[in-house]
């Protein structure tokens, strides 16, 4: 029961898809898989020769002997985290660690298992992402026009300062509001016109001049 039990454990280590890691208390390697091989650019006997802090990036050690350290004083019996890791080559890899310890019958500590997804893709994107929404931010809240979003009912999502500076309210008492509502009752007829046109698919973009009320009723 036994050797099967270890060769259950050593087909399922060495198949992960998921970079895998068995390592002593001091997180010196005892074993790893060929996808964490790959991911690190490292060959097996590499890996086994160094200890888990050389390939980790300088700036994340302390978090992660941080959780280690509350692992073994049993304070977690497991920790996740996202940290980067120094490929062979010197460039970062970004990687979602799940790390369980091990303990014997009497409670010693004896092994960290972890389990080590590769997650550079995804931060790309998002840093991407984050990059992009600051750029929008910047030249949304700086634009010398009135730019506003709003829903398919025209209630207000957002405002710029220069809608703000053009209407006479603070940004709170526009989006409190709709755009129908500061708009001259002789020209909301055509406006919802429009805009159902463009919910219908008639067109994605429209123009219009219009009348609105400002705070002080102009």
């Amino acid at each position: 029961a036994l050797a099967t039990t270890m060769e259950l454990f050593r087909v399922a280590f060495a198949s992960a898809p998921l970079g895998m890691i068995l390592t002593d208390p001091q997180l010196r390697p005892l074993q790893v898989n060929p996808a964490l091989c790959a991911m690190l650019g490292r060959s097996e006997a590499e890996l086994l020769a160094t200890d888990v802090w050389e390939w980790t990036h300088p700036d994340d050690r302390t978090a992660n002997r941080e959780l280690v350290s509350r692992a073994l004083a049993g304070d977690v019996s497991s920790y996740e985290l996202e940290t980067r890791c120094l490929h062979r080559d010197g460039h970062v890899v970004w990687a979602r660690t799940r790390g369980e310890l091990i303990r014997n019958a009497d409670g010693t500590p004896q092994y960290f298992v972890s389990q080590i997804e590769d997650v550079t893709e995804r931060r790309a994107a998002e840093s991407a992402l984050a990059a992009s929404e600051e750029r929008f931010r910047v030249a949304f809240e700086d634009a010398a026009i009135g730019m506003a979003i709003v829903r398919p009912d025209l209630s207000i999502v957002r405002v710029n300062r220069a809608t703000c500076a053009i209407l006479g309210y603070s940004e709170e008492e526009l989006l409190d509001t709709t755009f129908l509502d500061i708009t001259h009752p002789e020209d909301r007829a055509a406006n919802v016109e429009l805009v159902e046109r463009a919910l219908a698919g008639a067109f994605s973009s429209f123009e219009m001049e219009k009348r609105y009320f400002r705070k002080n009723g102009e």
